[in-house]
């Protein structure tokens, strides 16, 4: 923008859909800290052909698949008369709110994972690859009271079996604007307690007290211990969240849930597997944000070199030496399920494995050379 006198300004304006605009003027802060600005309604028109439509965004990113969800499409050029898809499926409800967002109401689907395209009426598309998630969501409305030494606990028992990618737990707490502690644990179907808010004093990003949150822990708050520990697991049996509070004032649980997640938003090539040689562990990370996504402890020392499977289905990775209770001059391979990270079987092996010394094979076995051997391993059998 060039300023050329009290009644002239010179500007380049953003791409935008065809259409009228609004423009608005704002001068600088005046020193009585006033900025007078004026608007002329429908002033600018764009024409032309719209540009192509991008989609960057959708969320929430997962849905009940047995109950609508409203959902908010975030990116560019996208105007009246566009169509959405779920894959192969058509959503009757949406809203162009303006050229940058879309509101829609996402209907029953099938559980599963699905590709989020917006297709403009010129035919111009944009879309999210596996950017949806249609899956099973179980919410308890509790509506009930806790105060120090009277913990609370709520369960809800799923008989539908889903296998774990990952664990969403939706809270809706009131808690006094105190200064007190606040403790919220999930149990398991298996007994295994993880902390979602433990020992926080409630305090909200400014650090003046508030009185209580919605939040969906492992979706838009992050649990103290990872849920990612979970990975591979069934939904299956009673699920119990603990409440207790260090505050002699009343708190209120009014309702908490679950939504398991049984795909990946993302396939095996976005991630990034890497060992920590000194440390004991093999680690998966998203390769777009640095996410760790699982961390296992291998068997043997020097773990140095890992590779992948054809199929994306194992993890392989060496330790370079073990001490078979006669010498060192031996290793043994893990190999692990590359979703979850769990080991599902090792070998012990003649000499010492080194870096590059794995090769996968596209019917499923395995090349291993170590210092003194060449393996050819059927692992699946």
């Amino acid at each position: 923008m060039t300023w050329n006198s009290d009644t002239s300004l010179t500007v380049t304006v953003p791409a935008n859909v065809p259409g009228f605009s609004d423009i608005t003027v704002t001068n600088p802060l005046t020193t009585d800290g006033i900025s007078p600005e004026g608007t002329s309604s429908n002033l600018f028109e764009y024409t032309g052909n719209a540009l192509d439509p991008v989609i960057t965004s959708i969320s929430p990113d997962f849905g009940d698949y047995t109950a609508s969800t409203e959902v908010i499409i975030t990116g560019d050029y996208l105007i009246d008369g566009l169509t959405l898809n779920l894959g192969s499926n058509t959503i009757s409800s949406v809203t162009v709110v303006d050229a940058k967002t879309i509101q829609a109401t996402i209907q029953p689907i099938a559980r599963g994972v699905y590709t989020v395209t917006v297709t403009n009426p010129n035919g111009a598309y944009s879309s999210i690859i596996n950017g949806y998630e249609s899956t099973l969501t179980e919410l308890a409305t509790v509506d009930s009271t806790f105060v120090s030494g009277s913990p609370l606990q709520n369960s809800i028992n799923i008989a539908e079996n889903v296998r774990m990618s990952d664990l969403y737990v939706h809270v809706n707490i009131s808690h006094p604007i105190v200064p007190a502690k606040l403790n919220l644990t999930l149990e398991t179907p298996s007994g295994q307690m993880i902390a979602l808010f433990d020992e926080i004093q409630v305090a909200n990003e400014t650090f003046y007290w508030k009185s209580g949150f919605d939040s969906i822990f492992g979706y838009n708050d992050y649990p103290s211990e990872a849920l990612y520990q979970l990975k591979g697991e069934s939904s299956l049996g009673s699920w119990t969240l603990h409440a207790s509070s260090s505050s002699s004032s009343t708190n209120t649980l009014h309702s908490w849930g679950l939504t398991f997640l049984e795909y990946r938003h993302r396939d095996h090539a976005d991630q990034v597997y890497c060992t920590a040689e000194y440390r004991n562990h093999v680690m998966s990370f998203d390769s777009v944000n640095g996410d760790l996504l699982f961390r296992s402890k291998f068997v043997g020392s020097f773990d140095y070199d890992i590779v992948v499977s054809h199929d994306g289905r194992y993890l392989y990775s060496p330790g370079a030496t073990y001490h078979d209770g006669t010498s060192w001059d031996n290793s043994v391979l893990n190999v692990y399920d590359a979703w979850t990270g769990k080991i599902s079987s090792t070998y012990q092996l003649t000499g010492r494995a080194s870096p590059n010394s794995l090769a996968p094979v596209p019917n499923g076995d395995l090349v291993v050379v170590t210092s003194t051997q060449l393996y050819l391993i059927d692992v699946l059998n």
